[in-house]
């Protein structure tokens, strides 16, 4: 999985805090997960560009003072106007310690169903999985080549050897419809 580098800064704590910090253009943050007490640091709002408005998922490190700390954006909160981001959560990982992460499915091959005319729906565009920091996918590759029309591939059918999906395993991740053209032709060949 790719991973980003930013750098971040000690802060103190509450709301007086976090407003001066946001006043220089900065965005206030929390580490927690791994350590007793949380890490409260601000960090550029640039920095977010390529962690908030991607597809991507990625890991962070986070260079704070001499010590660079591996994790991942928890939870992220916009301003309700603007719709800047004004606060950040992040978790720190552990090597062998198992996380959940929300990984984007990506679809590979041409369909049997939509090479006969019909229509490819995806129905789920992320998946939470469940790995150690190692295993994590960051992207999970859904072959659709044999999918036909009428059909679906489920969750269960996603071979996941290395990490967990954490979903019902008959939840349908894509399938292929019928198009109305396709309706209409099998309908008029069937009269004739």
């Amino acid at each position: 999985m790719e991973v980003l580098s930013i750098s971040g800064t000690l802060r103190g704590t509450g709301k007086k805090d976090a407003k001066a910090v946001r006043s220089q253009g900065n965005v206030p943050c929390v580490i927690y997960g791994v350590r007793p007490e949380p890490i409260h640091f601000s960090t550029a709002l640039l920095n977010f560009k390529d962690i908030v408005y991607t597809p991507d998922v990625k890991f962070v490190d986070i260079q704070i003072g001499n010590e660079t700390i591996r994790t991942i954006l928890k939870d992220v909160q916009f301003h309700v106007l603007t719709n800047e981001v004004i606060h950040a959560d992040f978790l720190e990982i552990s090597e062998n310690k198992k996380i959940v992460m929300q990984i984007p499915v990506s679809f590979t091959g041409r369909s049997v169903g939509v090479s006969k005319g019909g229509k490819l729906l995806p129905k789920m565009r992320k998946l939470k999985v469940k790995a150690l920091p190692k295993n994590m996918p960051s992207t999970i590759n859904i072959d659709i080549t044999d999918l036909d029309v009428g059909k679906s591939i489920r969750i269960g059918d996603i071979q996941a050897e290395e990490y967990e999906i954490m979903h019902n395993k008959s939840i349908p991740v894509v399938s292929v419809i019928a198009t109305r053209a396709m309706v209409s032709a099998a309908t008029t060949a069937a009269k004739k």
